[in-house]
């Protein structure tokens, strides 16, 4: 019988990581640019899964408007202000 040793994981994996400000403003565009992609992904996801409509606007410090929308911006405002009343 063949005894297995088990191998050490050469990277760390995914972990938890503490949830606090960037402070080096590199750090935080790197962060707001991978996590932008996986919340976007997500919203894909809700999208197809539960049929709503969707707009997601986000800023970082002077960066240009990053932005999803599902339909398109247009029809989610125009839902969103009507239903609301706010269309004055």
């Amino acid at each position: 019988m063949v005894s297995q040793v088990p191998s050490k994981r050469l990277s760390q994996g995914r972990r938890n990581i503490e949830i606090k400000k960037r402070e080096k403003i590199e750090g935080r565009r790197v962060t707001f640019m991978k996590r932008r992609i996986g919340l976007f992904d997500k919203v894909v996801e809700l999208c197809i899964l539960c049929e709503v409509n969707v707009m997601i606007l986000t800023f970082l410090e002077g960066w240009k408007a990053f932005f999803f929308d599902n339909p398109d911006v247009e029809f989610v405002m125009e839902g969103y202000l009507t239903k609301w009343n706010l269309n004055r």
